[in-house]
């Protein structure tokens, strides 16, 4: 899964776009996907059936990773 939306909150014509990071793993195939915001919470449901896990990660900790990552490949 690839993020590269601007955050509407956040926009400015002045603002420098940064480029899409990787979520998550290419072999995670997300089925369905639901945000808590006030929670604090992404959860993520991949496979179907008895094969289906649930992966819970908290939104300040990824908007963390992908800040990193994005200003960390910016810079090259």
């Amino acid at each position: 899964m690839m993020i590269d939306a601007v955050d509407p909150l956040l926009s400015n014509p002045d603002a420098q776009v940064l480029p899409p990071v990787q979520v998550f793993d290419k072999t995670m195939v997300v089925k369905q996907m639901h945000v808590l915001e006030p929670q604090d919470l992404l959860i993520t449901r991949t496979d179907k059936g008895k094969d289906a896990r649930l992966y819970v990660f908290r939104l300040s900790m990824l908007k963390r990773g992908l800040e990193e990552r994005q200003l960390g490949s910016h810079q090259v």
